[in-house]
């Protein structure tokens, strides 16, 4: 085996040398991952073909970790269209994912530490936190995705996102019984669509930008 493959590094040696004299011929016994030339090793050399496993799972935790911080961009786009919301509107602010908490809380039998003013602030803190969780994960799968080599049109990336993230707070939601979509007036779908198509847009442009770079 090795051998083979030193006898393979000298004739790639020599063929480069000649390739400085016009030969453009290329080099056997590579292989490309994400745009960058692996030379192949003794072992990959006598499989008969590269060893790249490296290179996905790095490829893959690149893009998760690139996903999450695009996530947190859109969360606090998210965020900031809902409170604009709140001041042109001048409404409250929408005590669902307090409510969620709770009924999450004894759902799976898992009590929140504290009484009183303690516990509820516990959960006005936890609220908020599980929607972060929400944004941060949403971005973590479409990046990872783009570490697996998928690449979908912008368009297709902010609706994947937008409607990733609705789902991932409004399901539970639904199945914890907190609400119902199915009785949401008009300016209730316009209230949560519109911050989840910034969350959308901004996690879209935030993944294209980590990519590119």
């Amino acid at each position: 085996m090795w051998t083979s493959f030193i006898t393979d590094v000298v004739l790639r040696k020599c063929q480069s040398l000649l390739g400085s004299f016009g030969t453009k011929e290329p080099l056997p016994r590579q292989s490309r991952y994400a745009g960058t030339v692996h030379n192949v090793g003794p072992k990959a050399y006598a499989e008969g073909k590269p060893d790249n496993q490296r290179g996905i799972i790095m490829g893959l935790i690149r893009g998760f970790m690139n996903g999450a911080l695009a996530g947190a961009a859109g969360t606090t786009a998210l965020n900031a269209v809902t409170y604009l919301d709140m001041v042109l509107r001048a409404r409250p602010a929408s005590s669902t994912p307090e409510t969620t908490v709770k009924k999450l809380s004894e759902r799976a039998d898992v009590p929140i530490p504290g009484s009183g003013d303690e516990r509820e602030n516990r959960i006005s803190g936890l609220g908020p936190l599980m929607g972060i969780a929400t944004g941060m994960g949403v971005g973590a799968v479409l990046g990872a995705l783009q570490g697996a080599g998928a690449r979908p049109p912008a368009v297709a990336t902010i609706l994947l996102a937008t409607a990733g993230a609705m789902a991932g707070s409004i399901l539970p939601m639904t199945q914890l019984g907190v609400t119902d979509p199915r009785d949401w007036k008009t300016q209730d779908w316009i209230s949560d669509v519109v911050p989840h198509l910034a969350y959308g847009a901004v996690t879209a442009h935030v993944l294209e930008n980590m990519r590119a770079h």
